[in-house]
């Protein structure tokens, strides 16, 4: 269910139903505003003779609600093998944990795998970690002649 209020008609909601969303999205790179946009058909149950083409609204895409769901923050989740894994601690440790994402936004993901409260980590422990000194020059010269 889509609920629609167009700036031009204060007050007024109308209501729809998604029938498509585009495969590609853009985004503005030279811009600031680092939201992307998708192509969306929604079909209006109703019409009104002063909708015009070219009107602005906001519109509200209703999903089906969700009960008893755990979140997870998107960047504690990486793919490993064709596979969405977390890394949960186990002691001083983070072993990988397949997971299943029932659905996800921009910022977190309802997952399935894991019970609430269990520790993750939120970049992947197994990358290779720059250090500090990285690239720097090795020590113990003073340059010159001795």
């Amino acid at each position: 269910m889509v609920d629609i209020q167009l700036d031009a008609l204060p007050g007024t909601t109308f209501h729809g139903t998604v029938k498509t969303v585009g495969g590609a999205n853009s985004r503005r790179f030279w811009e600031d505003d680092t939201s992307s946009r998708f192509d969306l058909t929604i079909k209006l149950s109703t019409t009104d003779p002063r909708m015009r083409p070219g009107l602005t609204a906001h519109i509200v895409i209703n999903g089906d609600p969700q009960k008893n769901v755990l979140f997870a923050p998107r960047q504690a989740l990486f793919l490993k093998e064709t596979k969405r894994v977390v890394y949960i601690r186990h002691g001083n440790n983070f072993d990988p944990r397949e997971v299943k994402i029932q659905a996800e936004n921009e910022s977190r993901a309802a997952i399935e795998g894991i019970a609430a409260g269990t520790e993750i980590a939120l970049i992947d422990p197994t990358a290779q970690r720059k250090t500090a000194n990285a690239g720097a020059a090795a020590t113990g010269g003073g340059g010159g002649t001795p």
